[in-house]
């Protein structure tokens, strides 16, 4: 994934993981798997308890929205369902 890091997080502490066998609070100082799949293995293997694979964007995420969207096609999967004006 390009621009993401991949982590595992604590779920009741939400500590991040580093390959130092410690629990670090910044995203910085965890460590970087290579894809999801190393990181669940790594973490079942190890046995780190209750934890989740995460994904941290490199840079601010933008979502903006088309001014010409009619927001409540989003809201029905496979397509708008608009009643009629």
């Amino acid at each position: 994934m390009n621009g993401m890091s991949i982590l595992i997080q604590h779920r009741e502490t939400k500590l991040y993981y580093n390959l130092e066998a410690r629990w670090v609070a910044s995203t910085e100082d965890a460590f970087d798997f290579p894809s999801p799949l190393t990181a669940t293995k790594f973490s079942a293997e190890n046995k780190l308890g209750d934890t989740e694979v995460v994904f941290i964007p490199h840079s601010p995420i933008a979502l903006t929205p088309r001014n010409d969207a009619d927001p409540r096609a989003a809201l029905h999967p496979g397509g708008p369902r608009l009643a009629p004006e």
